[in-house]
């Protein structure tokens, strides 16, 4: 990094972006769902990008990632993404990279407690 600071400043303007997109979309409803999930689950699916590069260092980043991948879960319970006939390929992507940055972070955070000792 060449200037951390700038760096992070477009960082948190990225973030703050994505916060002011995602205000401006309509609320998903089980009705219209299927037209606005794919809109709903790239910004949260872009959130988790962009703080996955400090989810190991930072709480406030991990937290967001989960934070994330919670909201896709639960937009995809919203709408019933089970009925839908087609669902975007990028999705099936997606969930496979939330699975993979969901074990990630629960390793790290199993490895940086105690360790127990077998009695």
């Amino acid at each position: 990094l060449h200037n951390p600071a700038e760096y992070y400043a477009k960082f948190l303007d990225l973030d703050q972006r994505l916060d002011e997109f995602l205000t401006h979309l309509q609320p998903l409803t089980n009705v219209e769902g299927s037209r606005l999930y794919l809109a709903h689950s790239l910004v949260y699916a872009s959130r988790i990008q962009l703080h996955s590069v400090f989810a190991q260092q930072t709480p406030v980043s991990r937290a967001n990632c989960l934070d994330a991948a919670r909201a896709i879960l639960n937009i995809s319970v919203t709408v019933q993404v089970q009925t839908f006939t087609f669902v975007d390929p990028l999705l099936g992507v997606s969930s496979i990279m939330l699975s993979e940055q969901s074990c990630m972070l629960t390793d790290a955070s199993s490895l940086s407690g105690p360790l127990h000792a077998e009695s």
